[in-house]
């Protein structure tokens, strides 16, 4: 079974932190338990806390936050396992678990949210199915580029005008 499984046989089961999901998985990162990150982290493959990272977390893949584990800011990855703590808001395109050792205080953007009996969890969920996710991204991209303006300096962009 998965670290992100639900349940086993049925019935829902009280989950220990998983080994280190390296072995034999290809390219991962770990943050080993005396290391302290300060800043952005961007990263196209599995990441392992055990650390502390301060800052801003970009990662295409999936996070797991070891017991000893803590994060303060963003997050943005593919899905995340809270056994430790987490102070940030997170946007996970698949899924969010907090196990029952984790800590989360944060708005999350998600398709599924799994706060698993004795994990905490503060924050706004906001649960998103794929389409909502395809037009929250496209949403970013507009807004990024800002207004469509024509050389007459009015708008073009018909979704910005009042009706």
């Amino acid at each position: 079974m998965g670290w992100l499984d639900k349940r086993r046989n049925g019935k829902n089961e009280t989950r220990s932190q998983p080994e280190v999901f390296t072995k034999g998985r290809g390219d991962s990162t770990i943050v080993g338990p005396n290391l302290v990150i300060e800043g952005k982290l961007d990263s196209k493959e599995d990441i392992w806390i055990a650390g502390q990272i301060k800052g801003e977390l970009d990662c295409a893949s999936r996070i797991v936050v070891a017991a000893s584990g803590r994060i303060q800011g963003s997050i943005k990855c593919q899905s995340i396992a809270i056994f430790g703590e987490v102070e940030g808001n997170i946007d996970a395109a698949e899924e969010i678990t907090v196990e029952a050792s984790g800590k989360l205080i944060g708005d999350i953007k998600t398709k599924v949210f799994t706060n698993q009996p004795g994990g905490f969890f503060e924050g706004y969920s906001h649960m998103l199915d794929g389409k909502t996710v395809q037009n929250a991204q496209a949403a970013e991209k507009t807004e990024e580029k800002g207004p469509e303006v024509s050389k007459t300096g009015k708008d073009t962009n018909k979704s910005n005008r009042k009706k």
